[in-house]
């Protein structure tokens, strides 16, 4: 019987009996095999699922939790960054059980697992604006994220954190934390860098008043490479504006903003992590190595104070340091403290006194007024005047009387002491090498111009100067081939005839000596490089020049580029540091700076 396909059937009329379906066995067959194998396909899809959800799980890596005090609108889907780039999301925010804080919680990226161990540091990152600083700027338009910090690589695995409540400024694995109490907190936040040298070394991380409530306790975090600062001795004070008329100390924070400052204890100290910090900047921070601190004790006080200059013939040579009663209150002394280039000045019957800055002379003409700096006027001054029999010098802790006023023939002493020679032999003077012009003209275009050459010449006790060649020398453009050489009121002829050249150097003969000519004794031929001391027409003018940064080069020893040296002192004195001898001159070629060593030739007037 053919097979005939069901929907081709006619309906059955009314009344008859419906009509059966027949179909072929391969039909049937195929029916049957996929209604008892369909579990089959249930177990696939389930293995599937299986499969994905253990795969997800792996990718989402392990789920930390971290608490703050703060959410600062952090929220689930937020991320977690390090160094920039997403290695977690935040999944949920919950407030603590004791409504103290909250719980975020971080599922985070297998790569970033090893993030999750003891002494990892997370922060939430958002806008953050000071004097000093700002950051976390891109919060403001897009969405907040936490920042992370990694614990040390062999640390414990670790899945719950306390979260800090201020954003890192210093991102350092390796940290030494420390706590410094001040009596005030002077305006310090969390954030304020720590200085050394300039130099930012930590930040504060907490600002909390102690237990006592007596003062305020601030959590510092050091970098490692200047976890030595925190030692015993080490001083700490907050660097902050102090305006008065002794000076202006602290500027840069009005606009930087406050920072702590940090004075090192000795180098062998131990470590140490608790400190009290100071009111103010301590003495010693504002001295220099090799300066001269003395005592001076006086019945009244008549205006000692902190920060009143030491002056000397109207110089400063140095400051107060401290002043108070003694330990049993009959004087008031005061430390005061002598710069390194002036400690020669005070020996043993050196005089101290009052200087009020306003001076009265009466006369038949009226009443002369005369006043010093606004300073001496205000708070006064310390002056001193040593004699012309100076006696021996004195060493630290030097005590001397303190007088109201200068008695008149205080005023009049004079004496010849070589002063900044620090780092000379003792009792090395310096030489005073004297500003000369050397002027001529030349011919261009049929016209006459006047031209110049600048520097310094030293004038030597046997009537000769020395100095450059090119300032003591007329070039061969010159008019009449002479020059015209000004020095010290002087004005001298200059021509080849009466110039002698040792290369780089020269020399001239002169009919009058120079009250600075320095004598023939204390020059010397060097026959190698050494340590040498640049020196200008003042004490104030001087340039430790170390035998490291010199390099031989055609018969000079040429300066390293990276100490820079001012053309304008083309022609500068260069003593040996060993004996005080002059042993060179400075030479600047084309802002290329060198020592041009003197020649026997030069030294012993040997034509």
């Amino acid at each position: 019987m053919s097979k005939q396909p069901a929907d081709t059937n006619p309906p059955s009329a009314p009344g008859e009996f419906p009509q059966a379906e027949i179909r072929d066995a391969a039909y049937s067959w195929w029916r049957r095999a996929a209604a008892g194998h369909l579990w089959w396909l249930t177990a696939a899809c389930l293995i599937l699922a299986i499969y994905l959800i253990v795969a997800t799980v792996r990718a989402r890596g392990p789920e930390i939790a971290i608490h703050f005090q703060q959410g600062h609108g952090i929220k689930p889907g937020d991320l977690l960054r390090h160094r920039g780039i997403a290695i977690g999301e935040v999944t949920s925010v919950e407030l603590d059980k004791e409504l103290s804080g909250i719980t975020v919680r971080v599922a985070m990226e297998p790569r970033a697992i090893g993030l999750a161990r003891a002494g990892s540091r997370f922060w939430i990152v958002r806008p953050r604006i000071s004097l000093g600083r700002v950051s976390g700027l891109e919060t403001v338009v897009g969405a907040k994220y936490i920042g992370v910090l990694p614990g040390p690589p062999n640390a414990e695995k670790q899945v719950e954190f306390t979260g800090a409540e201020s954003p890192l400024m210093m991102l350092d694995t390796e940290v030494v934390d420390i706590t410094i109490r001040f009596r005030q907190g002077y305006g310090l936040s969390v954030g304020d860098p720590i200085k050394y040298r300039g130099i930012e070394v930590g930040e504060v991380t907490a600002v909390e008043l102690n237990e006592d409530q007596n003062g305020v306790d601030v959590a510092v975090r050091l970098l490692a490479n200047a976890s030595r600062l925190a030692r015993v001795g080490s001083q700490f004070w907050v660097a902050r504006p102090d305006i008065d008329l002794t000076g202006i100390r602290g500027l840069e924070t009005v606009v930087s903003g406050r920072y702590i400052a940090v004075l090192p204890g000795p180098e062998e100290t131990e470590p140490l992590t608790k400190f009290h910090g100071l009111d103010s900047a301590p003495p010693s921070s504002e001295r220099e190595p090799g300066g001269l601190e003395i005592v001076l004790y006086t019945p009244h006080r008549g205006g000692l104070q902190r920060g009143v200059p030491v002056m000397y013939r109207g110089i400063r040579i140095g400051h107060v340091m401290t002043a108070g009663l003694s330990s049993d209150a009959t004087t008031v002394e005061a430390r005061a403290y002598i710069q390194p280039a002036y400690r020669e000045l005070v020996h043993e019957k050196t005089v101290f006194w009052n200087q009020t800055g306003i001076d009265f002379h009466f006369g038949v003409t009226g009443v002369d007024f005369k006043a010093d700096s606004l300073s001496s006027v205000a708070l006064g001054a310390v002056a001193m005047a040593t004699p012309d029999s100076p006696g021996k010098r004195v060493t630290t802790g030097h005590r001397f009387s303190y007088h109201a006023e200068a008695k008149d023939e205080w005023l009049t002493w004079q004496p010849s002491i070589p002063v900044g020679s620090a780092l000379l032999p003792e009792g090395m003077s310096l030489p005073q090498p004297l500003r000369a012009t050397l002027l001529w003209q030349e011919r261009t275009l049929g016209i006459k111009r006047d031209q110049e050459k600048l520097g310094w010449v030293l004038p030597l006790a046997d009537n000769r100067l020395i100095g450059p060649t090119d300032l003591l020398t007329p070039t061969a453009d010159a008019v009449e081939k002479q020059a015209t050489l000004e020095v010290a009121g002087r004005k001298l002829t200059i021509t080849a005839d009466t110039t002698r050249s040792h290369g780089a150097l020269a020399e001239i003969a002169v009919d009058k000596s120079f009250p600075t000519a320095w004598p023939i004794d204390r020059l010397r031929a060097p026959t190698a490089i050494e340590e040498c001391l640049i020196v200008g027409a003042t004490q104030e003018d001087r340039i430790p020049l170390p035998a490291a940064r010199l390099e031989a080069e055609e018969g000079n020893w040429k300066i390293d580029p990276s100490l820079p040296i001012d053309p304008d002192w083309h022609g500068a004195s260069v003593l040996a540091v060993s004996d005080g001898k002059l042993i060179g001159v400075l030479t600047i070629n084309q802002a290329s700076a060198q020592v041009t060593p003197l020649t026997e030739k030069l030294v012993f007037n040997d034509p």
